[in-house]
């Protein structure tokens, strides 16, 4: 997994955006690529660091999709106790 670090993230990525002009290009009639940059397979290492990237992503959307429903949840907690009226405490 990624720690954060941008060396590590800028790695990982590398592999995806190694492949990735390969293939949106390659869809394209009339295109070539380049044969020093063309890429048509991937090694088992480079697959792994490819899931490995593709599982930060997700993680990152889930923490991020996680920290705003708190957030959220938080600011309705907020609004509804300003709305609440006030308990007059009696016999004190």
């Amino acid at each position: 997994m990624l720690s954060g670090r941008k060396g590590e993230f800028q790695t990982k990525s590398s592999v995806y955006c190694t492949l990735w002009p390969t293939k949106v290009m390659s869809r394209h009639e009339g295109t070539e690529i380049p044969a020093d940059i063309k890429v048509e397979l991937l090694s088992d290492y480079q697959m792994q660091r490819l899931k490995e990237l593709k599982d930060w992503i997700y993680e990152q959307r889930v923490e991020h999709r996680r920290e705003k429903q708190r957030d959220e949840k938080a600011r309705a907690r907020a609004a509804a106790k300003a709305r609440a009226p006030k308990q007059l405490r009696l016999g004190d």
